[in-house]
């Protein structure tokens, strides 16, 4: 039972790790050249995937009501907390991108504009 606890100790310490790995490279400057995105791609499916999850770790957070209070085992519903917490973030995190996203896709859209409507006076 000890090393059970042990892993998973450990596996969540790698999961803060990581979510602390791209916090990090999300605030750092960026001074890579930007990669051109798809043009719609497949952002539905990852919408979908977020969405299934979302409800997923919602409903857990529910059902680990009642061993906490039946059983008192506060490990269950913290657990459940901590990865409903976890998927909500992720949650923002995609709302955020969506939106820098279609912002950045916008302003090039009227550059663009200006662009042509330079090179139409010009002539």
């Amino acid at each position: 039972m000890m090393a059970v606890e042990l892993l998973f100790l450990l596996l969540v310490l790698l999961v803060i790790s990581c979510d602390i790995a791209l916090i990090a490279d999300q605030l750092k400057p960026n001074t890579t050249v930007p990669i051109k995105p798809a043009k719609k791609g497949l952002d539905w499916v990852v919408w979908i995937v977020a969405l299934a999850v979302t409800c997923y770790y919602v409903w857990t957070i529910i059902i680990a009501v009642y061993p906490y209070r039946v059983y008192g085992r506060l490990d269950i519903l913290a657990n459940a907390i901590f990865f409903t917490f976890a998927t909500v973030a992720f949650d923002i995190a995609l709302v955020v991108h969506t939106v820098r996203g279609s912002v950045r896709r916008a302003s090039q859209r009227g550059k663009r504009r200006t662009a042509s409507e330079a090179h139409h006076y010009s002539l």
